[in-house]
């Protein structure tokens, strides 16, 4: 799920990262109806890179995470969607990777709430939520290609998923086709 252009920028980058800040999201899972979906959110509109553009709830360490990146993701969580650190109960954590346009070394955690959360937007970074079945993300259909304007770019193709008529690419894409991938590993081994 990275544009051509960018993997070898990436992985030279990602190398050099030794000055990179950390950060880490959540992809948090919980049921609907008896249909599992996962948040992401629409980023507050803002002077930041990443301004405007459909992510994970996460974001940077703080001291208080105590140096441990699933603290940050669950404390982001709560910060900037309301979930509280109880209803987290982490499965698995994903490959790190490295965001060049920000200096971000980002880890992905997976979590489960039992039951749907009551959000409370921070409304100074999060503008809205979408609120995803798992099953459109494991339909092959939602991922794609389009030419967006990026930090780094003019206009360039990237590979993206389409969610909830919202294009999702990115860091955010990279990390939802990894655990797209264990998804459906997990499927097939159940088969």
């Amino acid at each position: 799920m990275a544009a051509l252009e960018r993997l070898e920028e990436l992985q030279q980058l990602g190398l050099k990262s030794g000055t990179a800040k950390t950060a880490a999201v959540m992809m948090l899972l919980y049921p609907i109806a008896g249909e599992t979906h996962f948040v992401l959110i629409e980023r507050a509109v803002s002077d930041s890179a990443h301004s405007g553009q459909i992510a994970f709830p996460g974001g940077r360490m703080d001291p208080e995470d105590l140096n441990n990146p699933v603290n940050t993701a669950i404390r982001e969580t709560w910060e900037e969607i309301g979930v509280h650190p109880l209803q987290q109960e982490v499965l698995v954590a994903g490959t790190s990777i490295y965001i060049p346009p920000s200096n971000y070394r980002v880890y992905p955690y997976l979590a489960f709430a039992k039951a749907r959360p009551t959000f409370t937007l921070q409304l100074s970074e999060v503008q809205s939520i979408l609120e995803v079945p798992i099953a459109n993300l494991l339909d092959p259909a939602c991922a794609t290609k389009k030419v967006l304007k990026t930090s780094y770019a003019g206009a360039i193709e990237v590979p993206c998923f389409m969610l909830n008529d919202q294009v999702v690419w990115g860091a955010t894409a990279m990390i939802l086709m990894e655990f797209r991938d264990l998804f459906l590993k997990a499927m097939s081994d159940k088969q």
